[in-house]
């Protein structure tokens, strides 16, 4: 008699946003897919948030991850059953959220509602999961080598190896004076302390580059907007999209960002905003100095 077969369930993590909301979705996937024994598969979209590659930023084959790109997608998904798992896509809540999910019961539960493969994504780390598998994750992701070769030339030519990191997010977070002036004052009132600044504003990095203990790394190509208007404000793009973000980040000036992040990473870091690209830094700063421990919760700490 024949055993019955069960197909290996896959998980398809959709990675978009900017590259911090990437980061979080394959995180989460990768840690989903480690705990219920699936098979990981991402999706990367290449577009007006994002339009570096997996391959542009990461290693894929240290990931041991098939990356597919949203038209290789697109091919296969009428194809495949999928039960969806999504928190945030394009700006749009939909379907099961695995962030409304209270542990990884609850998390199964859900799972095995089906047993179609997953189509999963979110632009945040659940709270539930363990700091210390993520860490084991995180072992896989790694950045393109190119990245750190530069990341590790820039700071070699630093006076210091000790620094605070400010990151100043700008343009879609829109305008916060009074915050701005509070970390400008911060920095003239400790002239004796060393600050790493890094933002998606070049006159804002120009300007602070100009005090004695202030230093960025040179860039050569920072956001723009997409279409004339606001940074957020719902329209409708030429190839059909609804969107929310009027922002346009090149492949350069998104690996340029990464930099940005890797040093900021580094540094003695200022909570500055809740933006994912800052807690980015916050996880990668905790996974280089063996802060992230199992049987503590990501929730916690972030």
């Amino acid at each position: 008699m024949l055993k019955e077969h069960h197909k290996q369930r896959k998980i398809y993590i959709y990675c978009d946003g900017g590259f911090g909301n990437r980061f979080n979705s394959l995180v989460t996937g990768l840690t989903i897919s480690r705990i219920f024994n699936l098979d990981a598969v991402a999706v990367w979209p290449e577009n007006n948030v994002c339009m570096a590659t997996f391959d542009d930023l990461l290693d894929k084959e240290l990931a041991n991850l098939e990356v597919l790109s949203l038209e290789e997608f697109n091919k296969i998904e009428s194809e495949i059953h999928l039960q969806p798992m999504i928190h945030e896509s394009n700006g749009h809540l939909a379907a099961e959220s695995v962030m409304l999910k209270n542990d990884l019961n609850q998390l199964y539960v859900e799972l095995i509602k089906s047993d179609a493969d997953i189509l999963f994504s979110t632009n945040l780390i659940p709270p539930y999961l363990d700091l210390g598998l993520i860490s084991t994750i995180l072992d896989q992701i790694r950045f393109e080598k190119n990245i750190y070769e530069k990341v590790n030339s820039f700071l070699s030519q630093q006076e210091t190896t000790q620094f605070f990191g400010l990151h100043m997010r700008k343009t879609d977070f829109g305008e916060n004076p009074e915050h701005e002036n509070g970390l400008r004052n911060l920095i003239l009132q400790n002239p004796d302390k060393v600050f790493f600044v890094c933002s998606d504003s070049q006159l804002l990095e120009e300007e602070l580059n100009k005090q004695d203990n202030v230093f960025c790394l040179p860039k050569n190509s920072y956001v723009e907007k997409l279409v004339d208007g606001e940074w957020r404000h719902n329209f409708k793009h030429h190839d059909g999209r609804n969107l929310r973000f009027n922002v346009n980040r090149t492949t350069e000036s998104v690996k340029e960002a990464m930099l940005d992040l890797l040093v900021l990473s580094e540094s003695e870091i200022i909570d500055t905003s809740h933006s994912t690209f800052l807690k980015t830094a916050l996880l990668l700063r905790a996974k280089k100095r063996g802060l992230l421990k199992f049987g503590e919760h990501y929730g916690k700490h972030y």
